[in-house]
């Protein structure tokens, strides 16, 4: 490569002639491309084993191999013709661009690998202990452990790549992974990076190929990966992977700090079939990774360089950065050719803990144990994309962490793109870390600075191909990997059944729909919840079940039998419902697993035009409790969607809105069904007055200056402190192009349990359902369309408990008779045993006493 470095000149494009002519520097151009800068100054440099022009290196070591710097080089010659350069009055170098040299290298310690660096050009290179790979003073001694420099880029693409693989017996500490090329040399030391290409000054440019691979695996020890904080060597290649089989993956001694998140953390350099794993048999802890995103065109390279002025031998459009603010700035959003995820964290039997990942593409992040204070970026690319988090026993956010620090912005979770976002937990989910700072009145941003776990869309990557949403499913006190997807959303379309043929039985019952017309959509209700069952078992479901399907209505008999016919279809629904929540949960295990939100959100939304964003909570046994009974924080919290994206939640215990709230604001149905025995389905116990309908609002997000920073931020309604069970929509663009969405009905579903519209109410702008043997605060229910089961619903059957025996239909349908028929004889003897109450009042007066009171004490008359 031709060093910045001329002779007799000042400007790299002068005549070249005997006098001026260019001065290429040493093979070891990677150690100080800076080169010469007198006659007399030395070339700093390092001692080791080298290959400058090309070939292999092996080396062989019964016992350690300590601080061996090894090197397979390449070379590159570059020009603005193709006109044989003069070089120093002696050589002619062919001035096309082109990369020479590169080759193998095989490392093999039978005891330690201490120390060192190690460059590999194009080639592979191998590197073994038998002992342990460490620092000079051993493994613990992160600051003169290994560094790797890999550099594959190459004019010839078959040529092209450096791939390292470093394995050790024992633990391994990695000391750093960088690319020679976009760091200070050592003759610079201390200056920084700051400008592009062959310049007089600390120059940078990367020549990592996008096969670039470094891969490193501690067999029966653990792993360390030492942080750095150097912006330029702190960027892994392309593809990157860690492994400590037995043991655990970290930062070492250092910790990952809540409070200034990004700090000692690595990027990697963009690539479409990029990777990132980290895989542990304990646990991974205590680590920071952005995975970039960033478009590599826009990055300076090898191939962008030339011989030219000082003031342009580099694109100037080229920059160096990984972490852009700006939703308009390119992004790489081409999803990788290669199968399986391409970014994946595992600890097998411990936590992942206090450390913030991003990932570019469809990730897996999970855990035998805890995933415990895991800030995470996550992304599609398209819409089949699915990424996914599991924790074997707890997925959790708390104010302090494991390490002693604490959060000084709230963490969060959230996926940009559509595809699907599934989360879950063995035992519980907890939001619960909470911001002990109260909001300032004009505080925006502050509103957000809540724990959560949101689907954005493209609000902060406008190169995504659509404006679409994720959808976001969680599930508690399940075991993990059992379920797909598909399966999910056929337990709600069954569920839904139940509640869309209780609407119709109402609508009959209260002559606001045909018979005829009612029996021949309950038909069509049928089939989808018959299909959805079909899908349902095709499945891993329990040992033993069996489907349960319901029975098409038949057409004749004409108005006066479709209520009797409604209602037997809604106790098959309900039978249905049961045997689908047995087949998928009841394994006969005792489990337990809350969701739970304190003063959190779990939220959808998009930009204008957008749509998708549902919202599946799933708790076969236990609670979901949506906010605090205290005080609320006065930020976005609950449960919500503003994209169109509706909000379905199973439960077996109780599920309590409390100061929160469970919405869709731009249409999108609430489905909202619990099992158990004498649960709950309760709206919460905000204030009903502190209430408005104003709808959310889209803006643009600016910075300190007033600067559009090109994100843009959700306002929902002034109201969002509230509380409440409500859909509600409105005109997402204003005066454009897009129109009002439908809004969304309410499904309240608690067969054998109660609902309660408590003090914040139940709000449906279009039709609500309700479907309990108790209904309470029956005033507090309102809908703009159709409304069924308010106050009561005791001329709709009951369901019986869930079976755990999921293929016995006939136990659950003679249970549901015996329901029905007690029901029916309950509310019989109630009315033969009602009794007027009477109650006398009597006036004690109206604020005068003694003589001047109105009524006296004798006068009885006077006193009613």
């Amino acid at each position: 490569l031709r060093r910045n470095t001329i002779a007799n000149s000042s400007r790299l494009n002068d005549t070249v002639t005997s006098a001026t002519g260019y001065v290429y520097q040493p093979a070891y151009w990677w150690v100080d491309r800076q080169g010469n800068t007198t006659a007399t100054a030395r070339t700093n440099g390092i001692e080791g084993i080298a290959t400058l022009g090309g070939g292999d290196i092996a080396i062989v070591a019964d016992n350690t191999v300590k601080n061996l710097s090894v090197a397979s080089a390449t070379s590159r010659s570059a020009a603005t013709t193709a006109t044989p350069v003069l070089v120093n009055d002696r050589n002619n170098i062919p001035s096309e661009n082109a990369v020479y040299g590169g080759g193998n290298v095989r490392i093999d310690a039978g005891g330690d690998l201490l120390g060192g660096q190690y460059l590999v050009g194009r080639g592979t290179a191998s590197l073994a202990a038998g002992g342990e790979i460490g620092g000079l003073n051993g493994v613990a001694d992160s600051a003169t452990a290994p560094a790797f420099w890999l550099m594959g880029w190459s004019d010839d693409l078959a040529l092209r790549g450096a791939e390292v693989k470093v394995e050790a017996l024992g633990s391994v500490t990695l000391g750093s992974a960088a690319n020679p090329t976009i760091t200070a040399s050592a003759k610079h030391a201390g200056n920084k990076a700051t400008t592009v290409g062959y310049r007089p000054t600390p120059g940078f440019f990367f020549s990592y190929a996008p096969e670039d691979t470094l891969a490193v695996k501690s067999v029966g020890g653990d792993l360390v990966i030492a942080p750095v904080t150097d912006s330029a060597t702190n960027v892994l290649p392309p593809r990157f992977s860690a492994v400590a089989m037995e043991g655990s993956v970290s930062s070492g001694a250092s910790q990952f700090n809540a409070a200034a998140t990004g700090t000692g953390g690595h990027y990697q350099f963009p690539d479409s079939n990029g990777q990132f794993r980290l895989l542990a048999g304990q646990s991974v802890h205590d680590l920071v990774l952005l995975a970039s995103d960033y478009d590599p065109a826009s990055l300076p390279t090898a191939g962008d360089q030339t011989l030219d002025d000082l003031t342009a031998d580099f694109p100037t459009n080229k920059t160096y950065t990984f972490s852009s603010p700006l939703a308009s700035d390119a992004k790489m959003v081409t999803p990788s050719t290669l199968d399986g995820y391409r970014y994946a964290v595992v600890a097998e039997t411990g936590d992942v803990s206090n450390a913030w990942f991003y990932f570019p593409q469809r990730a897996a992040v999970v855990a035998g144990q805890d995933i415990a204070n895991v800030q995470l970026d996550l992304q599609n690319l398209g819409a089949g994309d699915i990424s996914y988090v599991a924790a074997g026993r707890d997925v959790l956010y708390s104010n302090v962490l494991s390490n002693g620090t604490q959060w000084a912005d709230m963490p969060y979770l959230r996926i940009a793109g559509a595809g699907n976002l599934l989360i879950e937990a063995g035992r519980d989910i907890s939001l619960g870390a909470v911001d002990p700072l109260p909001l300032g009145s004009n505080d925006v941003a502050g509103l957000d600075n809540v724990t959560r776990i949101d689907a954005i869309g493209n609000t902060t990557n406008a190169s995504l191909p659509t404006t679409d949403s994720a959808n976001l499913t969680l599930m508690s006190g399940v075991t993990t990997g059992t379920l797909s997807l598909g399966q999910t959303d056929s337990l709600f379309s069954v569920l839904r059944s139940a509640g869309q043929l209780q609407e119709l039985l109402g609508k009959v019952q209260g002559n606001k729909l045909s018979g005829t017309a009612a029996i021949a959509d309950a038909n069509t209700v049928v089939l989808a919840a018959n299909a959805a069952v079909d899908a349902l078992f095709a499945g891993t479901v329990q040992p033993g079940s069996a489907p349960v399907y319901q029975t098409l209505i038949d057409p004749n008999g004409g108005d006066s039998s479709a209520p009797d016919k409604l209602s037997e279809a809604y106790k098959g629904a309900l039978a249905a419902s049961n045997n689908a929540i047995a087949a998928l949960f009841k394994d006969g295990q005792s489990r337990q697993g809350d969701i739970t939100l304190f003063n959190a959100r779990i939220s959808s939304s998009s930009n204008p035009g957008g749509s998708g964003g549902d919202i599946s909570l799933i708790a076969p046994n236990g609670d979901i409790k949506v906010g605090l009974p205290s005080a609320s924080s006065g930020r976005n919290v609950g449960i919500f969607t503003s994209a169109g994206g509706a909000i379905n939640a199973y439960l077996s215990g109780d599920m309590n809105v409390n100061l929160s709230m469970v919405a869709t604001f731009q249409g999108g149905d609430i489905l909202l069904y619990t099992s158990g025995d004498g649960s709950t389905l309760d709206a919460g116990r905000g204030s009903r007055s502190a209430r408005t309908s104003s709808p959310p609002r889209l803006v643009e997000e600016k910075d300190s200056a007033g600067n559009p920073t090109g994100k843009i931020l959700l306002l929902p309604p002034s109201d969002v402190s509230g509380s409440g069970i409500r859909t509600v929509s409105y005109d997402p663009d204003g005066a454009g192009s897009l129109q009002q969405p439908d809004p969304g009905k309410v499904y309240l579903i608690a067969p054998t349990g109660t609902i309660d519209a408590g003090e914040a109410g139940v709000s449906s702008a279009s039709g609500l359902v309700v479907a309990a043997l108790v209904v309470k605060n029956g005033d507090n229910f309102s809908a703009g369309g159709s409304s069924v089961g308010v106050p009561s619903v005791s001329s709709a059957p009951t369901a019986a408990p869930v079976s755990s025996d999921a293929g016995n239909a006939n136990k659950a349908s003679d249970a549901l008779a015996k329901a029905g028929n007690a029901l029916a004889d309950a509310s019989k003897d109630d009315f033969n045993s009602f009794r007027p109450t009477l109650v006398s009042v009597e006036v004690l007066g109206f604020g005068k006493e003694g003589e001047n009171a109105e009524c006296k004490k004798g006068d009885p008359d006077c006193l009613r």
